[in-house]
This record gives structure tokens, sequence and C-alpha cells, in this order.
């Protein structure tokens, strides 16, 4: 999923945006991470519905030293970044709290709660990304998360897998599993 580009021709940027259900963008982490916080995210709010976890871009493993805003050292390594979508509809307000909440314990980015919140919206990547030193892949659906604990689904993962399957056949690209609305061939948790 990581190339490195001499000249990188342009292409467009697409995204899904919605502000009725919760999406959250992950850097730097492993699926096992991003499998748990869904769980303690379903737990914490059962009426937020299942979760979608795709893999949304791939980096070459590496490791340095940086310092936390007390002066502490903290080692960072090089990981990948997920798009984690959830089912039901929520209102923008609940999405907005937990965002702010997973900025608040170090989980995201500070940065992204503020975004969302002067945008006024939630939107991640669906179309591959040329950026000055790297090409960013199509989203690839990794795991589900079910949630027993809520009988509402309104299908907002499958509205989402519906668009990335578009983007696959915009883009050219092969779906890496058959069908991107077959939940059967995702892991299930």
């Amino acid at each position: 999923m990581y190339s490195t580009l001499l000249h990188p021709k342009p292409t467009p940027i697409i995204g899904y945006t919605t502000r009725l259900h919760l999406l959250i963008d992950l850097d730097n982490t492993t699926l096992t991470k991003a499998i748990k916080l869904c769980t303690l995210i379903i737990e914490q709010y059962p009426k937020i519905g299942s979760a979608l976890i795709c893999l949304s871009s791939e980096k070459p493993y590496r490791q340095w030293l940086r310092y936390t805003s007390t002066a502490r050292p903290l080692i960072v390594r090089s990981l990948p970044s997920y798009h984690i979508i959830f089912d039901n509809v929520v209102g923008y307000n609940l999405c907005c709290r937990i965002l702010e909440t997973l900025a608040g314990l170090d989980i995201l980015n500070e940065d992204y709660a503020k975004i969302r919140d002067f945008r006024g919206d939630m939107t991640l990547r669906i179309s591959p990304a040329i950026c000055t030193d790297e090409v960013k892949l199509m989203p690839i659906p990794k795991a589900y998360i079910r949630n027993h604990r809520c009988r509402k689904h309104d299908g907002m993962t499958i509205q989402y897998l519906k668009m990335l399957k578009i983007m696959y056949h915009m883009f050219g690209y092969r779906p890496p599993i058959s069908s991107c609305l077959s939940s059967r061939r995702i892991p299930v948790q």
C-alpha cells in the first residue's frame, strides 16, 4: 500500500462525509487497538451500533523519539492508519462528544476534533490519495465488530461499503474482497 513517487500525478481525493453517524480516522495504530477501541465505544454507547474497520494506509516501519508536552521522551513508531465507520444514526452532537473524549484521552489528535467542530461534519477518504512522498491506496475493509446490545441497525456501514465499491470501479481497482457488500467475507468479531 505504500510506494514512493518521484513526480506524482495529481488526482482528485474523494471523501465520504456525514453528520449522522460516527466516523473515526485513527492514525498510527494497529488493527488490534482499533478493534479494542470499537469494543470500548460500543460498550459505552450501545446505541451507536456495529462498526466497520478499514485499513486506510500503510507505512514502512520507522521508529523515532518525540517529546510530550510535559517534556517526557516518547518512542514513536510508524504504524498503519484505520478508518472506523459506525452503523447507527446518533446525531452530530453525540459524535462530537465521543471525538472530544477520544482527543482528551490522546487516542485522537486534538486537531482532529477541532477540525470536526469547525467544519461541522465528519469525512473519511474513500479514494486513493497521491501525497508528496507516498501513495495511499483505497481503504480496505478489515474487520466488522457486531454490537449485540443494539437491536436497531440503520445500515450506514452498508452505505459506506456501497460508496467504496463505486470508488473501486471508478478508479479501476479490484476490490480486495469479492463483494464489498458481503459482510461474511470480512472477519467478524
